[in-house]
């Protein structure tokens, strides 16, 4: 394992319903080779889209992490795209990798994220997260096996630290005033065994793929690479 040029730390943002215990295997390799990690939990007094990219943002200044690669899983694209928004051309964020995650423009949510998407898919979507919520607050997670998570032990430890997320968050739309992750160096990781049709994340590995503005990999395991994956998530992070 090898850091790239000009890296100078790993910032690691989970998805909803996780903490950033999820990256606790990855960041154990990363750093045993001496490479500066951080994994932030969201804290739960935070309930916006807003105040997640604010948190994200405030964490990364107040350290003055210069030179970062910004790293986000699942819903966590929403919250590294307006993070890097908010900091572009300030000095930094370095580099950007979406695993299996979001990429949105200006004004979608996690419901109108995915590209080509018509106004009524969406709606019917945002229908759908509302379906999720028992009370209209909360979002359970779902059971890891749905990530891909099948070893016992692992099963284990993603049901005794996964939490609910709030619905609010998932149909909140994203304020983008400097064009989002345009013109910054960007990766696509995508989980392909099996693929998170669903979310539409293989839609945007395909535009990634076929695009000059992106590095594209994949990884075959399911959506929660980082708990089923380790060793090669974090050899794609630092290559």
């Amino acid at each position: 394992l090898t850091l790239m040029a000009n890296i100078t730390s790993y910032i690691l943002v989970h998805g909803a319903g996780l903490g950033g215990w999820c990256w606790d295997k990855v960041a154990r390799i990363m750093e045993s080779q001496g490479i500066t990690v951080y994994a932030p939990t969201l804290p739960e007094t935070c309930q916006s889209l807003e105040s997640y990219i604010d948190y994200i943002v405030n964490f990364i200044t107040t350290k003055n992490l210069q030179n970062c690669c910004l790293v986000g899983h699942s819903y966590g694209g929403m919250i590294i795209t307006g993070v890097t928004d908010r900091l572009k051309n300030l000095g930094y964020i370095e580099n950007v990798i979406f695993l299996d995650a979001a990429v949105p423009e200006n004004g979608d949510d996690f419901a109108s994220h995915i590209p080509n998407i018509t106004d009524e898919q969406a709606e019917n979507r945002r229908s759908a997260f509302r379906g999720l919520s028992k009370d209209g607050v909360w979002i359970a997670p779902p059971p890891p096996e749905r990530a891909g998570v099948f070893d016992p032990q692992d099963i284990v430890w993603v049901k005794n630290h996964a939490r609910p997320c709030r619905l609010e968050t998932w149909l909140e739309p994203i304020t983008l005033k400097n064009g989002g992750v345009t013109g910054i160096n960007k990766t696509y990781i995508l989980a392909t065994d099996p693929p998170t049709d669903i979310m539409g994340y293989p839609i945007h590995g395909a535009i990634a793929k076929n695009s000059r503005e992106w590095t594209y990999r994949e990884i075959h395991c399911g959506h929660a690479a980082m708990i089923i994956q380790p060793l090669k998530l974090a050899r794609l992070f630092l290559e």
